[in-house]
């Protein structure tokens, strides 16, 4: 069958134009295909961002928070690591500040300074005791000694424990207190609260020794010394718990 050249042109035109808008058409869907892949893509980042922004640790000082930056805790032994004779002392010690509230000290002695014949006692043991009291675990008092010599050294002696040891304790001068005869020397003693309630039993003894020396060289220069005993029964406080 014969067909016209015209019919022919217009048949391909046609069929071209059918082509045409299927490309046309394909080439939107894959442009959709691709925005909708960025989108997700783009999407997933942000996700990702706010998962690593949750994620990522603050530091925080503790001033900025009202806190102190510095905590410090003390560490003592635990019960269970003393040994027996430890374990008692601290339960005996413990019962014993439940048990009693405080210690109180009576003198077995009259205050030296207020006898009528304090100048002439003085005069013959060269040093004396002139007042004491034990006042918030304070052993305070005065001392005067006959000025012999410039240099000198007044130490008291004393003991909580009857002796079965001691300690010495250099007593200061009292400033502009020498009326040329005699000098002023102060004793101060800061007695330990437990140790005096773990043996609150035994008296609190002292006496006064007065060195005269040659020198301000204390260990060569020795002259003599003299010592204030109370007439060898020695200073005591009773301690008492009440």
């Amino acid at each position: 069958m014969f067909v016209p050249y015209k019919s022919l042109d217009i048949d391909l035109e046609f069929q071209l134009e059918r082509i045409s808008l299927k490309l046309k058409s394909k080439s939107i869907y894959f442009k959709n295909q691709y925005c909708s892949t960025l989108t997700n893509e783009s999407n997933l980042d942000k996700k990702t961002q706010k998962q690593d922004s949750k994620n990522k640790k603050k530091v925080r000082f503790a001033d900025s928070l009202g806190y102190e930056q510095v905590h410090i805790k003390l560490i003592t032994k635990n019960l269970a690591d003393l040994d027996l004779k430890e374990k008692i002392e601290r339960f005996n010690f413990k019962q014993l500040q439940s048990d009693y509230k405080k210690l109180t000290f009576e003198p077995l002695f009259v205050q030296p300074g207020l006898q009528p014949n304090f100048m002439s006692q003085l005069n013959e043991r060269k040093v004396i005791l002139e007042t004491v009291e034990i006042n918030n675990y304070e052993l305070n008092g005065y001392i005067r000694v006959i000025n012999i010599s410039f240099h000198k050294r007044v130490f008291v002696r004393y003991t909580t424990n009857n002796w079965e040891s001691y300690t010495d304790l250099d007593c200061s001068y009292v400033p502009s207190s020498s009326n040329g005869l005699t000098d002023l020397f102060h004793l101060l003693v800061l007695l330990d609260q437990e140790t005096l309630i773990k043996n609150f039993s035994n008296n609190i003894e002292f006496a006064i020794c007065y060195e005269v020396r040659n020198s301000e060289n204390l260990k060569e220069t020795l002259q003599n010394s003299y010592w204030d005993n109370n007439c060898e029964k020695n200073y005591q406080f009773r301690c008492t718990l009440s």
